[in-house]
């Protein structure tokens, strides 16, 4: 692939990492926030993309399952760029479109301005719906969040928390009395979201600036390092090897 990442349609060419896809996946499984950090080209993008995501969907144990939405947010350029809470929103609309669901008259009730409506109902909105069980929200090259403005940053950062740590809000549950049964089980049900966010290593230290409302953010990290001489021999040899490829010959066997 060059200096191109894998994506989950590369998957039957992805070798190499089977340790790290086995790991990754497993603690993201067990925990609600985890970093994975890495050198600037080892692979922190392929990882995700054509070993670990793929995982989530393909799982028998439906407790294992999982809705991905993979969010880049890309360097802030000034009129050009959506907020980090805007681009989450806009993969949660291509992922899962608010037109599609069916209305639910007691959690817009509990926003009734839109504008004011926050991630954390806009993931609920489809939870209720019947579209959701677990979210994994992954965040590659998170070191381009830092890039935005402050005022953006603080609101992503408080919307996220809420998101993650907040099955019901506490400014929403003096409302939820007003609420008829039905609406008010829909909108008890446990959030499970779960957040990744994918750093280069020398870049970690800018995630102190989270720990205030993330005070868990650096807890649960995932260090990729660098291929072994066999788990690179294994990255080159299994992909050339394969037939569709067209190239194997017994000298590179």
């Amino acid at each position: 692939m060059g200096v191109k990442p894998f994506e989950a349609t590369n998957r039957s060419i992805f070798f190499g990492r089977d340790e790290d896809i086995e790991g990754l996946f497993n603690l993201i499984l067990s925990e609600k926030l985890v970093v994975l950090f890495g050198k600037s080209g080892y692979g922190k993008s392929s990882l995700l993309n054509a070993g670990v995501l793929p995982l989530f969907q393909e799982e028998e144990e439906a407790d294992r399952r999982a809705r991905v939405v993979e969010v880049r947010l890309g360097a802030f350029v000034q009129g050009q760029t959506r907020s980090p809470r805007d681009s989450v929103l806009a993969k949660l609309e291509e992922k899962l479109p608010e037109s599609g669901l069916p209305p639910d008259d007691g959690l817009d009730s509990l926003y009734p301005n839109a504008a004011d409506r926050p991630l954390w109902y806009h993931v609920k909105r489809r939870q209720a719906a019947g579209e959701g069980g677990r979210f994994v929200v992954v965040f590659d090259q998170f070191e381009e969040f830092f890039s935005y403005p402050r005022a953006e940053q603080e609101q992503f950062k408080r919307e996220l928390a809420e998101l993650l740590y907040s099955d019901i809000p506490q400014h929403l549950r003096k409302h939820l009395a007003q609420l008829p049964p039905e609406a008010k089980r829909r909108v008890a049900q446990p959030m499970n979201v779960k957040a990744v966010f994918a750093i280069r290593a020398d870049r970690m230290s800018l995630l102190d600036s989270m720990t205030d409302v993330l005070p868990a953010i650096l807890h649960k990290r995932y260090e990729l390092r660098s291929l072994t001489t066999s788990q690179a021999r294994e990255a080159i040899v299994k992909p050339a090897g394969l037939p569709q490829n067209g190239f194997v010959t017994t000298a590179f066997e």
